[in-house]
């Protein structure tokens, strides 16, 4: 995929459960999701989404516990009262959308 979403993400991912992921496929031979890119990502949304689904602002370096992303909680959006959107941390960065009540 050529297309880049929000900067970041190179992959779409149609799911079977119905939600659609975003995610990044790394061509390069370095692993891992960086603090960096994750902020940045935290920072695009909440430019565009504004403050998330439990009041939180722009990336602070607090947001990792034990400087590990497995304990990232992640961050949440809720548009219209009917989309979902995610920012999850797993094997990779993850946005996911799902539509609320389906």
């Amino acid at each position: 995929m050529s297309d880049t979403y929000y900067g970041y993400f190179n992959a779409l991912i149609n799911h079977s459960n119905g939600n659609i992921c975003f995610t990044k496929i790394n061509t390069l031979f370095g692993t891992g999701t960086l603090v960096k890119e994750i902020s940045f990502c935290v920072n695009q949304l909440i430019k565009e989404l504004g403050t998330d689904y439990y009041g939180k602002g722009e990336w602070t370096l607090n947001e990792f516990k034990q400087d590990s992303e497995d304990a990232w909680e992640g961050r949440t959006w809720i548009l219209n009262d009917n989309i979902r959107i995610d920012l999850e941390f797993h094997d990779r960065l993850y946005m996911i959308l799902a539509i609320i009540g389906v």
